[in-house]
């Protein structure tokens, strides 16, 4: 079976999964699942099928590769949060004033978080080659954890499969668009014959730096939850 088989038998499943989260909504309303359908179907096709324009933009922006990378990814992060923060805002009902507190605070947290999670991405992109495909899909599976879902997989596994590849194209789309502005650089990289290893040190890597930054997320709440999102169901 081809690898471009392979993806488009993925993609049907997300297309399935969010029908089922849609049909869902209507059961036990759920705003937060139309972020899913706005950031996959909206801004995932609007980022592919403009992908060779935004890649020759890139190419004209005379920064380090470093610094582009990491200021393009929180701008990514920046306009994911603007609509993760109006879906689960709506799960209180909806104040323009309170949406605007939401938007502060779901930015306050995720910069935190993603400024490590994109420095450490960079310094593996850095040394190592990695294809489009393994960096969407590993992105993908650090997100799994990072929002927790991979802990469901006993305790409610229909919840993790409906959810699984939801995420994963969440965080896939999210370092796709900065990974097209070094994609020059990555090409010239290491490159590691033991594919296994390296996806699965990577993962780690990431994992623990960004944990340790959750860590000082979760400290920092207490002593100023006012700063950072309440925790939404």
């Amino acid at each position: 079976m081809s690898i471009l088989r392979v993806d488009k038998i993925f993609l049907v499943g997300v297309i399935l999964s969010l029908i089922y989260w849609i049909w869902y909504n209507f059961i036990s309303p759920t705003p937060q699942i139309f972020y899913y359908v706005l950031w996959i179907v909206g801004f995932g096709l609007f980022f592919y099928l403009c992908k060779d324009r935004i890649k020759t933009y890139f190419k004209s922006i005379k920064v380090s590769y470093f610094y582009k990378f990491l200021i393009i990814g929180l701008l990514i992060i920046l306009l994911e949060e603007i609509f993760a923060a109006l879906f689960n805002h709506l799960s209180e009902g909806f104040n323009f004033s309170l949406y605007l507190v939401r938007i502060l605070q779901f930015w306050l947290l995720n910069i935190i978080i993603f400024s490590v999670w994109f420095i450490v991405w960079y310094q593996l992109l850095s040394r190592y080659r990695y294809s489009q495909r393994e960096v969407f899909w590993l992105a993908g599976i650090t997100g799994l954890f990072m929002e927790g879902i991979i802990y469901s997989i006993f305790s409610n596994p229909l919840y993790f499969i409906l959810m699984l590849l939801p995420m994963i194209y969440v965080y896939g789309i999210i370092i796709s668009v900065p990974f097209w502005s070094i994609m020059d650089m990555n090409k010239s990289k290491k490159f590691v014959k033991n594919r296994i290893l390296l996806y699965i040190l990577s993962i780690i890597i990431i994992l623990i730096f960004v944990y340790l930054t959750g860590i000082i997320v979760e400290l920092l709440k207490v002593q100023y939850p006012s700063l950072f999102p309440p925790k939404f169901d």
